[in-house]
């Protein structure tokens, strides 16, 4: 699980001019892959959270939005029904194309 730690420099990383998200659900948390529970990631700015899991954080919605080039228009999606339920910032709830219908409709801001 080492690989999951190991540091990248600017040039490795594409961060799409986005500053770094501590938010995000995809961050591991303090202790991830700890078998001690001692802390494993130690954020350079201090008495922040990291590592969440509930909700896509406003950055990991803007770096969806640019990657995906669904800016001020929105995206072209595919034809498709789709039924959806329960609460709508929970993404587990969702597919990739409902999060990215959301996301390109700010139904999910």
């Amino acid at each position: 699980m080492e690989y999951n730690f190991q540091k990248y420099n600017s040039t490795a990383v594409d961060t799409l001019n986005t500053s770094y998200d501590y938010r995000s659900i995809m961050h591991y948390s303090t202790d991830a892959f700890s078998v001690n529970g001692l802390p494993t990631i130690e954020p350079l700015q201090p008495n922040v959270t990291i590592g969440q899991h509930d909700n896509l954080s406003s950055i990991d919605i803007q770096e969806v939005r640019l990657f995906y080039n669904c800016l001020a228009t929105g995206v072209t999606l595919p034809t498709t029904t789709t039924t959806t339920t329960g609460n709508l910032t929970n993404i587990n709830d969702f597919s990739l194309l409902n999060m990215l219908t959301l996301i390109s409709t700010n139904e999910l801001l």
